[in-house]
């Protein structure tokens, strides 16, 4: 398991097969371009201090990356990260040429960053939705509207089949992605 120490990340890398001569020196390499990265990104205060390497599956569970044999083993950090002991991120040999894949996945490893997540919800405001349908719209767009996450996007889009009853309903733009502070969906019966 990786620790955090003086600005330093300290990993283990668990090789689950025996690796070809000269890859050891190419994984340095890629995690000395890592930490130049992670160095820049973070103005100089974050760098990969210690990369401890394990061939031929040794480092198991407690290891902080596992390095699959060119498999099908996709790149994944979804629930690992550096304070969960048993939890590698995942990644095979054939993702190692591409140090931009690496970098994302120890983003989430390291800094427990998750990707952007973006909904859109369409309000179906048609003739055929009156009454207790429509209230039960509200209510189910109001939980979506409650529990989105900070780092999650909300879009709302009114449909319509016809024309609305009155020209004072409110719109909500397909372009704006964010919800204001306090909006409910009442405004919209």
């Amino acid at each position: 398991m990786g620790f955090f120490n003086g600005g330093r990340f300290n990993l283990t890398v668990s090789l689950r097969y025996m690796p070809q001569p000269n890859e050891i020196a190419f994984l340095c390499d890629l995690f000395n371009r890592a930490s130049r990265s992670l160095h820049d990104a973070t103005d100089g205060t974050h760098s990969i201090g210690t990369v401890l390497y394990a061939a031929n599956n040794f480092g198991g569970a407690d290891a902080s990356i596992w390095v699959h044999p060119n498999s099908d083993v996709w790149p994944n950090s979804t629930s690992a990260r550096l304070w969960l002991p048993t939890e590698s991120t995942d990644i095979s040999q054939d993702f190692l040429m591409r140090p931009t894949i690496m970098a994302h996945e120890l983003s989430h490893y390291l800094y427990d960053l998750l990707p952007a997540q973006r909904f859109e919800l369409v309000l179906d405001r048609s003739g055929s939705m009156a009454g207790a349908k429509f209230n039960q719209l509200k209510i189910g767009a109001n939980f979506w509207v409650d529990y989105v996450n900070p780092i999650e996007e909300l879009g709302l889009s009114p449909m319509r089949e016809v024309p609305p009853r009155s020209g004072h309903e409110a719109r909500c733009p397909r372009r704006d992605r964010t919800r204001p502070p306090g909006a409910t969906l009442d405004t919209l019966s």
